[in-house]
């Protein structure tokens, strides 16, 4: 797993998300968690699992996105980050808007 480049596109996302072009960011965030990231780097999955739900969520698809943000919120909470604890339930409170 080389995380300099999953983190560099979400990064890049993240951008599509500016641009409201949520679609562009669906499809290359989706392909990036898996057993092995969560594994090796519980914070970065935790990131691309919480950009993918508020990718979906703005492009209007809500399957699985409450339960994404929560698996999010739940590692950074185990890892006791709080700056991301805190953005992670600033989007979940988007969510229940």
């Amino acid at each position: 797993i080389n995380y300099y480049n999953i983190s560099s596109l979400v990064n890049i996302c993240n951008l599509y998300d500016l641009k409201k072009e949520y679609s562009k960011s669906i499809e290359i965030l989706k392909k990036l968690p898996s057993e092995d990231l969560r594994k090796k780097s519980p914070e970065l999955y935790a990131k691309v699992v919480s950009n993918l739900a508020y990718s979906k969520m703005k492009d209007g698809d809500f399957r699985n996105v409450k339960s994404m943000f929560l698996e999010s919120l739940k590692i950074a909470d185990s890892i006791g980050n709080e700056s991301e604890i805190l953005y992670r339930k600033l989007r979940l409170g988007e969510y229940f808007l």
